[in-house]
């Protein structure tokens, strides 16, 4: 069986759409559910932004209590106030 035409999307997202959303659910996970993305494209964009960062923008926090999530570093937080009011 032969499929043409078919072409893998690379989905693009909003990053600042996406630290916004991380910040107001608390999770990677629960901001990709909610921009309609995947988990997978979310966290990439989220390491690029790390990656592209002087200093950590997010950080995870794995298992516990709660189930783990994801939270901002203090550099992370000035930085979304900062790109919020650009």
């Amino acid at each position: 069986m032969k499929i043409e035409g078919i072409r893998k999307r690379k989905t693009k997202i909003d990053r600042l759409e996406l630290l916004s959303l991380v910040k107001e659910h608390g999770s990677i996970s629960a901001a990709a559910k909610a921009m309609g993305v995947s988990y997978k494209a979310a966290w990439e964009a989220v390491e690029q932004i790390n990656n592209m960062s002087p200093q950590p923008i997010l950080e995870r926090k794995i298992g516990g209590e709660g189930g783990g999530g994801t939270v901002f570093t203090e550099h992370g937080l000035n930085f979304l106030k900062f790109m919020k009011n650009f």
